[in-house]
C-alpha cells in the first residue's frame, strides 16, 4: 500500500515497534531526516541530534533539521561505542558457557 504522507522519502531504518527514519530526498526538505512515529500517534517529525541513547530524538517546534550526513556520522558512532565496547571477563566466560551449553543440550 502507498502512503501519500511519505511520499518524497525513502526508509533509512526500523527502530522498532514500527518506527521508522526517513531521509527526504524531494521537496523543499531534501536531505533532511524525519522519524515516522505514526504507530504510536507520533506523527513524522523532524529529528535532531540527541545526546544521550536514543541517538536522535523528536524534535519539537523548531525550524532546525539534520542532514543525512549528520545523521550517518552519529548513527556510526552510536552503534560503534555498543559494539566495540570492551565486555569483563566474566560477560566473556558466561556467554560462552550458556553458547556450548544450549549447543550440548540442542
Amino acid at each position: 500500500m502507498l502512503d501519500h504522507w511519505l511520499n518524497g522519502s525513502i526508509q533509512l531504518c526500523h527502530e522498532g515497534c514500527g518506527h521508522n527514519v526517513l531521509l527526504v530526498v524531494s521537496g523543499p526538505e531534501r536531505g533532511t531526516v524525519w522519524g515516522d512515529s505514526r504507530v504510536s500517534d507520533g506523527g513524522i517529525y523532524p529529528l535532531i541530534l540527541g545526546n544521550n541513547p536514543p541517538p536522535l530524538y523528536r524534535m519539537g517546534l523548531s525550524s532546525e533539521r539534520i542532514t543525512f550526513l549528520q545523521w550517518y556520522e552519529h548513527w556510526l558512532d552510536h552503534w560503534q561505542t555498543l559494539i566495540i565496547r570492551p565486555r569483563p571477563q566474566s560477560e566473556v566466560r558466561e556467554f560462552w558457557h550458556n553458547y556450548l551449553k544450549n549447543l550440548s543440550s540442542g
